[in-house]
């Protein structure tokens, strides 16, 4: 759900305009504040593949990684295709639950169930369903921030 914005006035500081309507304020100054604009978290996406359109839930999302031009959604052993860029796409998603953990992947941390220390700091980190991703050591401080410190 997106957040209306509000418009905050941080030119008035005059008492006398307290409790008047806002046609009687004077223009605002170019300092104006905008609070509150965040980007829409979505709860359904609606997926093209192989001529049928699925409607994945953003909650039933076990993974997503990059696949050129494309986003590659793994969902319960199907994989969908989503025009878009990775970027974009994470902006999209819930912070407390998806967790980009390489340049390339973002995991939802709700199908995480382990992580191992490999080499120069990197993690495996093992999902649900056995499948195993690498967690580069750019990425760590992020896993870290959702899941506490390891």
């Amino acid at each position: 759900m997106q957040v209306p914005a509000r418009v905050i006035r941080t030119d008035i500081v005059d008492e006398q305009y307290v409790g008047r309507p806002i046609r009687e304020l004077p223009p605002p100054a170019r300092d104006v504040e905008i609070v509150g604009v965040s980007a829409p978290v979505t709860a359904r996406l609606a997926v093209h593949n192989r001529g049928k359109i699925y409607i994945v839930r953003i909650a039933d999302i076990d993974w997503i990684e990059t696949a050129g031009n494309y986003v590659r959604i793994h969902t319960a052993g199907t994989a969908h295709l989503y025009r878009d860029s990775l970027r974009n796409f994470e902006s999209r998603l819930d912070a407390a639950r998806f967790v980009r953990i390489h340049r390339s992947v973002i995991v939802n941390i709700d199908r995480v169930t382990h992580l191992e220390p490999s080499f120069r700091g990197e993690h495996v980190v093992t999902l649900r369903d056995r499948t195993r991703l690498t967690m580069t050591a750019p990425y760590r401080g992020r896993m870290e921030a959702v899941v506490g410190r390891f």
